[in-house]
């Protein structure tokens, strides 16, 4: 769930000692060993643990207990996974609330639920009626506690500006006051969308804010984490010493707490930087200790991604062989979890078994990759269809609510102008039928004849924008084949006599000039303007200030390319294509709810 991840349960139980209410002694002891007993069976079975508090629930009739009791089935139900039993359980002890305060420190631990679930749009309805009681009450501790939980759930459900605004807004509430650990989240959720958006200086800086509140907690799990996450920003910027400086203050702590995850974690990382150092030796030693937690503590996705570490390290070192060992036991494990970004995995295997000349494996493995794409592409667009379907749903059940309310009250006077309405429809549409039936028929044969030639021209272009980007894409294969013979022809020279370096020279030369970059982006900017010179025409007059590769990225996006096919092609990274596609977005003042493509097809 993005940022919202970085809220741990902490915050609730946070909110719940601010409203705790004031009970008689002996209730408050009855209360502390129920829980208490609670915890001990849940170390046996959650589901014993359960069946106890189900059991209280018919002896007591103390409403208070019974709340606590709603309240603490909820958060078991929630943890074995049965999330109806679990929201009918907060629902209970909302209900059962005898005060203001426990009615709304119930409704955010309701809110908080609904947040983990990933039903944002409800989870948003409960943060507002929270905003509204805290803003009433003037309790701004609280109301920043609540804004920086309904920051995460507005993050999460895509609105990232009132995300932003929202975190500030918590920032500013929470700064004078103890709530250290809801102070930092803020800014470290803050810190997670400038990084997203590329803005790493910032992110560093909302960082450094995090880490200054979580010093001031005694629990020490997020300050190891956020110097952990700082450190990745440090990478991203290159600046290496630095980034290894805070894995070095994330493991101390990390070492103190013996969380082994954590270990693994920063051990990849360190990794990683050193190896963009240029220090492999170090970099394989960094990889191979991350492996090493990781296998001792059975952290699946921590030994696959060492696995792909090291593969790629012994391919870098021409150790194919190892490289291949490697790289199977991550796919094996990548098979059975199911584990994202297979890519690198796939494409590295499938060149060390080419680089031992063993072309059928090199060919399974890329039969492999493409399949593993299409399949990645497929759970995507499903995925987001269903995310459309749920909102449609939605939307369309509180609209018909709305209707059949309104349908009610009016029901009489619709009915009456229905009918007025269709007698005087039928009668008008009678005398045109009879008017006008021969002259709609031959109309009719018009536009289908038209519909039909529209068709065949539609066709036709998307034919020929097919074969664009096929012989495109078949460049950028060709000068990433001709980089190769280039690379192994630069090997080969100081091993063969001087007389034939003449020659090896002219093959490089003739090789760069059979695949000229400039040439071949020229054919293909022509091509285009020839087969889809409304669009180029209509954008052009609607944003003139587009740079040469701004527009050739519109070129791209209008064939549906996606931006990683679009790296490829064009020689970028991934970021950078991001960073040019936000650019586009920006000059074109694109709504941030319209995607991209959907607006270029539409010009």
């Amino acid at each position: 769930m993005k940022s919202f991840v970085v809220l741990s349960l902490l915050t609730i139980c946070v909110f719940m000692a601010n409203h705790a209410s004031a009970a008689g002694k002996n209730q408050q002891v009855s209360h502390k060993i129920l829980l208490s007993k609670t915890d001990s069976l849940e170390k046996i079975s959650r589901d014993t643990a359960i069946t106890f508090l189900l059991s209280v629930l018919e002896d007591t009739g103390d409403q208070e207990q019974k709340q606590i009791v709603y309240n603490r089935l909820a958060k078991l139900y929630e943890r074995s996974g049965m999330k109806s039993k679990a929201e009918k359980a907060f629902k209970k002890a909302v209900n059962l609330a005898d005060s203001q305060k426990d009615k709304y420190r119930q409704i955010f631990e309701l809110a908080y639920f609904y947040n983990k679930v990933e039903r944002y749009d409800t989870a948003k309805v409960l943060y507002e009626q929270l905003i509204e009681y805290y803003s009433k009450k003037e309790d701004s501790t609280n109301l920043g506690m609540v804004l920086s939980s309904y920051g995460s759930a507005l993050d999460a459900d895509g609105q990232r500006e009132e995300a932003l605004k929202t975190y500030y807004k918590a920032i500013q509430l929470l700064e004078n006051t103890e709530k250290y650990l809801n102070l930092g989240a803020s800014y470290e959720n803050i810190a997670f969308i400038n990084s997203e958006l590329g803005y790493e200086k910032r992110t560093i800086k909302n960082y450094l804010n995090a880490i200054k509140a979580y010093k001031k907690l005694s629990e020490r799990n997020n300050l190891a984490a956020a110097y952990a996450n700082l450190g990745v920003s440090f990478k991203r910027i290159e600046q290496f010493d630095s980034a290894l400086y805070y894995y070095h203050k994330s493991n101390e702590i990390a070492n103190e707490l013996n969380d082994k995850q954590l270990l693994a974690q920063n051990a990849l990382n360190m990794g990683n930087v050193l190896s963009e150092k240029g220090d492999s030796l170090k970099a394989e030693k960094m990889y191979r200790k991350s492996l090493e937690i990781a296998q001792s503590n059975n952290l699946i996705y921590g030994q696959y991604v060492n696995y792909v570490n090291l593969g790629q390290w012994y391919y870098d070192a021409n150790l194919y062989e190892k490289a291949i060992n490697f790289l199977t036991k991550s796919k094996k494990l990548a098979e059975n979890y199911n584990f994202p970004d297979q890519d690198i995995l796939y494409n590295t295997l499938a060149k060390s078994y080419e680089r031992l000349n063993n072309y059928k494996a090199a060919y399974q493995i890329m039969r492999m990759l493409n399949a593993y794409q299409d399949s990645v592409y497929k759970n995507k667009k499903h995925k987001e269809l269903m995310e459309l379907e749920t909102k449609y749903e939605t939307q369309k059940k509180e609209a018909d609510i709305l209707r059949l309310q309104k349908e009610r009250k009016q029901e009489q006077l619709k009915n009456t102008i229905i009918i007025i309405v269709a007698i005087f429809l039928i009668l008008i549409l009678a005398g045109v039928l009879i008017w006008n039936y021969q002259k709609r028929k031959i109309l009719a044969q018009k536009a289908m004849l038209a519909s039909k030639e529209k068709e065949k021209a539609q066709k036709e272009l998307e034919l020929q924008n097919n074969e664009l980007i096929a012989s495109s894409l078949h460049v950028a294969q060709l000068k990433d084949f001709s980089q190769e013979i280039s690379d192994r022809i630069k090997a080969l020279k100081p091993t063969v006599k001087k007389q034939t370096h003449t020659e090896l020279e002219n093959i490089l030369e003739l090789l760069n000039q059979k695949i000229n970059d400039e040439q071949v982006w020229q054919d293909f900017d022509r091509r285009f303007k020839e087969l889809n010179k409304p669009f180029i025409n209509k954008l052009i007059n609607d944003c003139p200030d587009l740079t040469q590769a701004e527009l050739r990225i519109c070129m791209l996006l209008y064939l549906n390319l996606t931006s990683k096919e679009i790296a490829q092609m064009t020689n970028r990274s991934l970021r950078t294509v991001e960073n040019l596609r936000y650019r586009i977005r920006n000059k074109l003042k694109i709504d941030k709810d319209i995607n991209l493509v959907t607006y270029l097809h539409q010009l």
